[in-house]
């Protein structure tokens, strides 16, 4: 892997970890836990007894997202509920201590699976076991105090992920659609180069997998940005349609597609020459340069017209040399490079013309 593909890919590694969003995560989650620690030490009786379970209730419903943490705050209580209920149902049984454990952490496994539970999967073994070995003969008082500080805990941690800067990931959803474009742009460049100076286009391939990889980063970023508008105050302030993100990388897709086409048949007409040089060569590289203008004009929002044409007029010089140099393989004639360029351009073309 080159220098530039490791540093690459040490900062996608690094970079999530020191967004801003995340820092501001970090913030409110660190103070949601102080809150909660405090609210829960302030409620009455032998409630307070079991404050400590409060900050784990916040810290479990601080996601990224206002919708995501209201989400997992219903399902979370309702995991809690149905391990307790089950913990309970496990005590009244006749089994000695050791059956009664595995069987509740059984069923409470069973029960997890229960369709629209999410989050709250996980906590109903967790709870049914925490009654049992840690409520013990105090179970009534361990259930009800465990139950109200997780409570107070998820509520403190709603209300502070609501208050403070509930967020909106439409910039890293724009940020990752634009970051794909230029992505694109550079590996059409590198093929241009590859394509003059004969060197392998296996490098490039590693680029498409990489920018695979990018693509579903980035699908996986647009639809928290999505999500992150829903019940958000924040979002009747900063207007983004996000259909325009998801439009853009379904382009994006089928362009990574047509760039792997243009790749896979540069190797095979190299093959086809056997060594000798390719007369096509150059009108090649002049349209994977065009192209990956274009798809730098189209990340400015600007020029894309004159880039549309310039691309068409190198894709035409590229046809007609490809006709007037036919290669052939074991009898069989090569694939051109031509169609899947006039394919990408149709690609932006079309995008283009739904903005």
């Amino acid at each position: 892997m080159s220098r530039v593909g490791v540093k690459r890919r040490l900062s996608r590694i690094i970079e999530p970890s020191i967004r801003p969003a995340r820092l501001v995560l970090a913030f409110k989650t660190a103070l949601a836990a102080g809150v909660a620690w405090l609210v829960g030490h302030l409620l009455p009786g032998e409630v307070d007894d079991y404050s400590y379970y409060a900050p784990l209730g916040a810290l479990i419903v601080m996601m990224p997202t206002l919708m995501s943490s209201l989400r997992s705050t219903l399902q979370t209580a309702l995991g809690l509920l149905i391990g307790i209920g089950l913990a309970f149902a496990v005590i009244f049984s006749p089994l000695p201590g050791y059956l009664s454990v595995a069987l509740a952490v059984g069923l409470g496994v069973l029960l997890g699976g229960l369709g629209g539970l999410g989050a709250g999967r996980d906590y109903v073994p967790i709870a049914a076991l925490f009654v049992l070995v840690l409520g013990g003969a105090n179970a009534d008082d361990f259930s009800l105090g465990y139950l109200v500080q997780m409570g107070v805990g998820m509520l403190v941690g709603v209300v502070i992920n609501a208050a403070i800067m509930p967020p909106l990931w439409i910039q890293e959803s724009s940020a990752s659609v634009s970051e794909l474009r230029q992505r694109i742009a550079e590996t059409l460049d590198d093929v241009a180069l590859r394509v003059v100076d004969g060197s392998e286009l296996h490098g490039s391939l590693d680029q498409m997998r990489e920018i695979d990889t990018a693509l579903r980063e980035a699908e996986a970023t647009a639809s928290e940005a999505a999500e992150s508008r829903r019940l958000n105050p924040r979002a009747r302030r900063h207007p983004y349609d996000i259909d325009e993100d998801f439009d853009d990388l379904l382009a994006l897709t089928r362009l990574a597609s047509q760039l792997r086409h243009i790749i896979e048949d540069a190797q095979a007409r190299r093959e086809s020459l056997e060594g000798a040089s390719d007369p096509a060569s150059a009108a090649t590289e002049s349209v994977l340069r065009r192209l990956a203008d274009l798809l730098r004009s189209w990340d400015a929002g600007r020029g894309t017209r004159d880039a549309v044409q310039e691309v068409r007029d190198a894709i035409v010089r590229l046809a007609a040399l490809e006709r007037e140099h036919p290669l052939s393989l074991d009898g069989q004639k090569e694939p051109t490079l031509s169609p899947d360029a006039r394919h990408m351009v149709a690609i932006v073309e079309r995008r283009l013309h739904r903005n």
